[in-house]
């Protein structure tokens, strides 16, 4: 009898966790949104994609509408400032600013990243944006992926000691996030 309740007692616990998991991968999956079949297929380069921006996550990553459903995007050649460090705030303020009241953008998109967020060139009108928020001091040109015109936004914003550029110091967002990693974990 006793061997019996620890079976059942085992099966309980083993549904339990199996039950647990599944949900906790349910909600893992939820958070990161799938883009659609649009950004699934082969390469993304060459193409042009038409939108509107539904969301400004923070001064390098958006949410976009277009035909297919929406799309996370993550500006190529730049990395902005996270919330909760100096100037991230304003770095998603400007770029709310630039795109607009009617929103519209064009993507030239390149890739999807490790997060699923399509990695790509967005102009407002004429305007390329991850060209200009670099130039304003709002964002950093990636080390090395050899971009020069926005890598030479960034030598006139250091210039001119715009925004980041104004502190002594200013600590990069890949070395923030590592950091952050490290004490949370």
């Amino acid at each position: 009898m006793f061997g019996l309740l620890r079976s059942l007692f085992r099966l309980l616990l083993v549904f339990t966790l199996v039950f647990w998991l599944f949900r906790w991968l349910g909600r893992m999956l939820s958070r990161t949104s799938s883009p659609p079949k649009l950004a699934r297929a082969g390469s993304l380069e060459g193409q042009t994609w038409q939108g509107r921006v539904t969301r400004v996550i923070d001064g390098d990553t958006v949410w976009a509408e277009f035909g297919n459903g929406p799309l996370r995007l993550r500006f190529a050649h730049i990395d902005a400032p996270e919330h909760g460090q100096p100037f991230g705030e304003e770095a998603a303020a400007w770029l709310e600013e630039a795109i607009g009241a009617d929103r519209a953008i064009t993507v030239h998109p390149y890739e999807l990243d490790f997060y699923g967020r399509v990695v790509a060139e967005v102009y407002h009108g004429d305007s390329r944006l991850n060209y200009w928020i670099v130039r304003h001091g709002l964002a950093w040109a990636l080390p090395g992926d050899g971009d020069r015109n926005i890598a030479q936004a960034q030598i006139e914003a250091q210039a001119a000691q715009e925004f980041i550029w104004s502190e002594r110091y200013p600590n990069p967002p890949w070395i923030y996030r590592m950091a952050n990693q490290q004490t949370e974990g």
